[in-house]
């Protein structure tokens, strides 16, 4: 009998990591590499996260690592049949300035939502133009400053429905009214 309850458990042991982890897909090659490049295009001001010592300031790039699979990262969902990249959500990070070397190649295009709120942007990040099936953006508490870019009305290549750019400190926005867009806020 014990021979059994041995093997059984030997056999769950071996075989429930693999049926588990075959329930997440597999990220795409391509998406990973850009997601590290963007990584490290940035770095996160630790000494702000250690003060706060709340779960929202975990900075989630910690779990962006080389060799695993970005669908399992924090702030990374993914399609579960194609593994493609379909959401990133790095709010309230605590980001210390952009300064992607090459934006041009910072590209996922299957990406449909972004969220980099509270992050301490200030300025619209330039890469956001390169993502071509953006359907939802929050740049939300930000200290963006200025004029919305001109370059956001092809944002998306018309597939956006969903901006927030409240709590910024935006002089025009002259350039969304153009734009057909379900949802926007601007507060």
């Amino acid at each position: 009998m014990g021979w059994i309850v041995f093997h059984s458990m030997c056999l769950f042991l071996f075989v429930f990591p693999s049926w588990a982890s075959s329930l997440v897909p597999l990220c795409n090659h391509d998406d990973s590499s850009a997601l590290l490049e963007f990584k490290n295009s940035f770095s996160l001001n630790v000494s702000f996260i250690r003060k706060k010592c709340e779960p929202a300031y975990y900075p989630r790039t910690k779990s962006w690592k080389n060799g695993t699979n970005c669908c399992l990262w924090d702030g990374v969902s993914c399609d579960t049949k194609s593994g493609y990249v379909l959401g990133i959500d790095l709010s309230q990070i605590n980001l210390i300035p952009f300064s992607l070397h090459n934006e041009s190649d910072f590209t996922l295009p299957n990406l449909l939502g972004l969220s980099l709120s509270s992050c301490k942007l200030k300025s619209f990040p330039s890469f956001l133009n390169e993502l071509k099936t953006l359907e939802n953006l929050d740049l939300s508490y930000n200290q963006i400053n200025g004029r919305v870019p001109s370059w956001f009305n092809n944002l998306g290549n018309g597939t956006l429905s969903s901006l927030d750019l409240s709590h910024n400190l935006l002089t025009s926005t002259g350039n969304l009214s153009h734009m057909n867009i379900s949802y926007i806020d601007l507060s």
